[in-house]
C-alpha cells in the first residue's frame, strides 16, 4: 500500500473496504503530523523532543524531499512552517527549556 493508504489506516482504525471511501485530503494537518512522528516511518527525520511537548525535524531537507511529498502534499519546508504557524504551534529556541504552562 501507499504512504496516503498507511495514514488513512493508521490515524482511523479503519478497514481497507471503509478505507477506499476516504480521501486523505479530509485528514487535518495536526493528524497527518502525528501520523509523521508515530508510525515510526520518519524517526529519523521528525521525532518527538525527549520532554514529549514538542517535535524536532532533524533534517530539513530529508523532510522536504521525503516526508512532504508523502504525507502533507507540499513541496516545500517553508509551506510547512507556514502551516505550523497557522494552527499555532511555536518555535522553539534549541538551546531553550520549554515547560507546558
Amino acid at each position: 500500500s501507499n504512504p496516503t493508504e498507511r495514514m488513512v489506516y493508521f490515524l482511523s482504525g479503519m478497514t481497507s473496504k471503509e478505507r477506499k471511501c476516504c480521501k486523505a485530503r479530509s485528514i487535518k494537518f495536526p493528524l497527518k503530523l502525528m501520523y509523521a512522528l508515530e508510525c515510526g516511518d520518519y524517526q529519523n527525520i521528525i521525532t518527538w523532543n525527549p520532554n514529549g511537548l514538542s517535535f524536532i525535524v532533524i533534517n530539513s531537507k530529508t523532510f522536504e524531499s521525503r516526508v512532504l511529498p508523502e504525507i502533507f502534499k507540499d513541496a516545500k519546508f517553508a509551506s510547512f512552517q507556514k502551516k505550523l504557524m497557522r494552527w499555532s504551534f511555536v518555535k522553539i529556541n534549541k538551546t531553550s527549556s520549554y515547560s507546558h504552562p
